[in-house]
C-alpha cells in the first residue's frame, strides 16, 4: 500500500473561562479601571501583563506558525507577516486562508527567524504577535506598536491557551468560540468515524540527521493525537506528554516494532529515500504503507493546523 497523501491545510484546554471572562467587556471598549491608559486593555500573555489597543484596525505576524494560525482563524486584519525560507517548499496547512489574507492586502515582510524591525514600522501595525523568545530579544519592537507575546508547545503552552489571549487582546471572543466549537466538532466527527481504529498504536517521529528518529511528546500533532482519544506506542507513550527521546539508527527497529501507524515529520524525498533504506524497509507499519508524511508545520501551530491535521489521521485510520 502506497503512503497516504499529504494534506496542505484546533485540544480542549482550561481556556473557556478566560474567553468568558474576556467576554464580559464589549469589543473595542477601553480598558477597566486601573489599566495604564485610556484607550487600551491589559491581557495576561505567557510573558505577563500586556497593553494593547482597545481597537486593533492591523496585525502583523512574526513568528510564522502559532501567531499567524491564530490571526487567520480570528479572522484578524493582518497587514505582515514571514515566510519560511529554511524549507520554502513546506507549505502551511492554513494556506488557503493565507492566501486570502494576502488577496486583502497582507504582506510578506521578511524571512521567518529573520524578524525586520524596518519592514514591519513600515506597515505601522497596531499589534505584534510572536514566539515569546523571539520577541523577548527585540524590544525595540515595543517602539513600533503593541507586543503580545505567543508562547510554545514545548513550553506546555496550548495554542488554546494563546487564542484565548489573543481573543481577549482584540475583542474577537465570539470568533475564538466558533474556533474552539469547530475543533470539538472534528475531533467528534474523526472519533466517531475511526472508534473500532482508535486502538492502534501510533508512532510520531520526526527524522534525525544520523539517519534515526526523534521523538516528543509535546508537538501540536501529539496533542491533537491526544484529544482524539489515540493509542500512543510504548516508544511514543515514554515521551507524552513532554518529554523527548533520540533513536539512533541502529535502534529504529526497537522504537518501531510495536507501532502500527507511523506519523513521519519528514518533507517527501527524506520520505521516500527513508522508506526504501535498509534501516526502515522492514519497520512494520512502514512496510505495510500505514503511515503518513507531514511537515513541521505540525510540530507548532495553532487552530487551522490541528483541524488539518486530524483530516490526515481522517485518512490515516480509514487507511485500516
Amino acid at each position: 500500500m502506497p503512503p497516504l497523501p499529504r494534506r496542505s491545510l484546533f485540544t480542549f484546554g482550561p481556556v473557556t473561562a478566560l474567553l468568558a471572562a474576556g467576554c464580559s467587556a464589549p469589543t473595542g471598549a477601553a480598558s477597566p479601571a486601573g489599566s495604564p491608559t485610556a484607550g487600551t486593555r491589559t491581557v495576561e500573555s505567557v510573558a505577563g501583563p500586556v497593553e494593547v489597543p482597545a481597537s486593533v484596525n492591523s496585525v502583523v505576524a512574526t513568528e510564522g506558525r502559532r501567531d499567524l494560525d491564530i490571526a487567520l482563524a480570528l479572522g484578524l486584519p493582518l497587514v505582515g507577516f514571514p515566510r519560511d525560507g529554511e524549507t520554502p517548499d513546506a507549505v502551511p496547512r492554513f494556506d488557503a486562508e493565507l492566501r486570502a489574507a494576502e488577496a486583502a492586502g497582507a504582506e510578506q515582510l521578511f524571512l521567518r527567524n529573520e524578524i525586520n524591525l524596518e519592514a514591519i514600522a513600515a506597515v505601522d501595525p497596531d499589534l505584534v504577535l510572536g514566539r515569546d523568545e523571539d520577541l523577548a530579544e527585540l524590544p525595540e519592537l515595543t517602539q513600533i506598536a503593541a507586543v503580545l507575546p505567543l508562547g510554545q508547545t514545548g513550553t506546555n503552552r496550548t495554542w488554546q491557551d494563546d487564542l484565548a489571549v489573543v481573543a481577549q487582546a482584540t475583542g474577537t471572543q465570539a470568533a475564538a468560540e466558533e474556533v474552539l466549537t469547530r475543533y470539538a466538532g472534528r475531533l467528534e466527527e474523526v472519533r466517531a468515524a475511526h472508534a473500532d481504529a482508535l486502538g492502534a498504536r501510533v508512532l510520531m517521529a520526526a527524522t534525525s540527521e544520523d539517519g534515526g528518529l526523534s521523538l516528543s511528546g509535546s508537538r501540536l500533532a501529539v496533542r491533537v493525537l491526544s484529544d482524539l482519544g489515540a493509542v500512543f506506542s510504548p516508544a511514543m507513550a515514554a515521551v507524552v506528554p513532554d518529554g523527548e527521546a533520540d533513536y539512533s539508527q541502529e535502534n529504529v527497529a526497537r522504537a518501531t516494532a510495536d507501532a502500527d501507524l507511523v506519523v513521519l515529520v519528514a518533507n517527501d524525498a527524506e520520505a521516500r529515500d527513508l522508506v526504501a533504506s535498509p534501516t526502515y524497509r522492514d519497520v512494520p507499519a512502514l512496510a505495510a504503507g500505514r503511515y503518513v508524511v507531514v511537515d513541521k508545520y505540525v510540530n507548532e501551530g495553532g487552530p487551522l493546523t490541528a483541524v488539518s491535521f486530524l483530516d490526515t489521521l481522517d485518512e490515516l485510520y480509514a487507511a485500516l
